[in-house]
């Protein structure tokens, strides 16, 4: 009630329709996580790293507040939404999207594009020091279709992550960032 008299629109039915449509995604979601875990099993939720001025009571407790070096002295800062773990003792992270899967099947870092799935993985494997599986995108919406995009932590992603690192960070250096397209 104190959300909706602080946020809702001036017309009530488009608050209503709104929440209906998040009760219905989350229950989608919720139904979906309960059959098919494949084996993963949940581990770590909202895992922080370099956040220190946006420390939350919510992030897990293996939260830290320096950011993590992940390839070529990158240091990386960020947070990730869920870690499973399989009986094995290997990981999976997971960064949960809200909007439409604009990622291919195939992509790794999509041109750049898409670093996060190999970049959380590799700062949790440094972190939680355990060998991480892969990192995954999860569309858990019906916007996104309820879809996910699961990158491989390997050498090739590694590869690709540290060919669009070292891109980025020789823009930085010269001083240049252009504009997307």
């Amino acid at each position: 009630m104190e959300y909706e008299e602080r946020l809702a629109p001036a017309i009530p039915r488009v608050w209503t329709d709104g929440m209906n449509g998040i009760r219905a995604d989350l229950r989608e979601w919720l139904r979906r996580a309960s059959e098919g875990s494949q084996g993963w099993v949940p581990y770590r939720f909202e895992l922080s790293f370099g956040l220190a001025a946006r420390a939350r009571p919510t992030a897990d407790a293996s939260s830290v507040i320096e950011p993590v070096a992940v390839l070529n002295g990158a240091l990386l800062r960020g947070s990730i939404d869920l870690v499973e773990r399989r009986m094995d003792g290997v990981l999976r992270v997971t960064d949960h999207k809200t909007g439409k899967a604009r990622v291919d099947d195939d992509a790794v870092v999509n041109g750049g594009a898409t670093l996060q799935p190999v970049l959380y993985a590799m700062a949790a494997e440094r972190l939680l020091a355990a060998p991480v599986a892969s990192g995954r995108l999860y569309y858990c919406t019906a916007d996104g279709d309820f879809t996910e995009r699961v990158i491989e932590l390997n050498e090739t992603s590694r590869a690709s992550a540290g060919s669009a690192l070292s891109i980025i960070g020789g823009a930085i250096d010269a001083g240049f960032l252009p504009a997307a397209l």
